[in-house]
């Protein structure tokens, strides 16, 4: 099977594949940040997702989602500061240890990095196309979501669902330093089979008005997420993500 943009990054941080697919197409703009304030960037003018009154999330991708039917659907990717301890920890380490050969020697005692994902339908009778959601990372997903290709990588969320992914990052250290996570891989993406061309075509499902929220609490923990909020990274027609 051949990835396409969100999923190619995942495998490659794997040494599973050789890089392939699109090439970024020019970035636009909308403007410096204001400190203290969030700061959103997209490939069009739509408006960002209303604010989160969470003062925990770090920043959110949006998508919106055409299947072959015009089905529409509308997928948020939203990720929240790192914490010490979760409810569930030990269920989260032993799916780590089932999944994710190798995280404890690279990690330690670490930190836990957590990503809600709520694929919602807008309009038409959804298909069954899933989405792949990227988090690298050493992700281990609950809820809503089919594995995509290997564990502790990306995986395909249902829609509509609601899912989760987790991954341990280092205790104590800045949000750009490595494995931080200002420097890991996020993401919504398609994947087809190989030799599938760089551009839609006639009945392929695609992503298309790519929003990358960054709140107050983002800009102020990492230099990196402040520069997704005026470059967009996204992909036409198959992908929205960031650290690519």
């Amino acid at each position: 099977m051949r990835l396409l943009p969100a999923t190619i990054a995942v495998i490659l941080a794997a040494s599973a594949l050789s890089g392939c697919g699109p090439t970024p197409g020019p970035a636009t703009t909308s403007g410096a940040p204001t400190p203290g304030a969030s700061a959103t960037a997209g490939s069009s003018a739509t408006p960002s997702p209303t604010p989160t009154v969470d003062p925990n999330v770090l920043f959110s991708i949006t998508a919106e989602v055409t299947a072959p039917n015009g089905a529409v659907a509308t997928v948020v990717q939203s990720v929240s500061r790192p914490v010490a301890s979760l409810p569930d920890q030990s269920d989260v380490e032993a799916q780590l240890d089932a999944e994710c050969d190798g995280w404890r020697t690279e990690i330690g005692t670490g930190s836990y990095l957590v990503s809600r994902i709520v694929s919602t339908v807008e309009s038409g009778t959804w298909p069954g196309d899933l989405v792949v959601v990227s988090m690298n990372g050493w992700p281990v997903f609950s809820g809503d979501y089919s594995p995509f290709q290997a564990y502790c990588a990306s995986a395909q969320v249902v829609v509509p669902g609601t899912a989760r992914a987790v991954s341990p990052v280092p205790a104590g250290g800045a949000a750009d330093d490595p494995g931080g996570w200002g420097t890991i891989n996020y993401g919504l993406g398609l994947a087809y089979e190989a030799g599938h061309p760089d551009t839609a075509q006639p009945g392929d499902t695609v992503i298309s008005e790519c929003t990358i929220s960054v709140t107050a609490a983002g800009l102020a923990e990492s230099t990196r997420a402040a520069s997704w909020a005026t470059t967009p990274q996204d992909y036409p027609d198959f992908g929205c993500m960031v650290n690519f």
